[in-house]
């Protein structure tokens, strides 16, 4: 455990898509004696939480993805719009 002076922190991430990695992260800096008094993200999934434990999280963008089985079940397919296949 640190021993040293402990100081406010903010733990930034790059992308939070279920919010469970920086759950895991607040957790442990937490664990080590750290006040936490935020959150960041370049890019949160509009499924993630806005906060953590209750520690804010804000981001640069917000991405308001949809996700489907099948173009079948996507209303913007079925207009024609070209399916695309996205790896998350």
């Amino acid at each position: 455990m640190n021993q040293g002076e402990i100081n406010p922190c903010i733990i930034v991430d790059d992308i939070i898509r279920s919010g469970h990695a920086i759950e895991e992260t607040v957790e442990l800096v937490r664990a080590l004696g750290a006040p936490i008094i935020g959150c960041g993200a370049i890019v949160r999934f509009a499924s993630a939480p806005d906060s953590i434990a209750g520690v804010p999280i804000k981001s640069l963008v917000e991405f308001d993805e949809k996700y489907y089985d099948s173009a079948d079940a996507c209303g913007d397919c079925k207009k024609g719009a070209p399916e695309e296949h996205v790896r998350f």
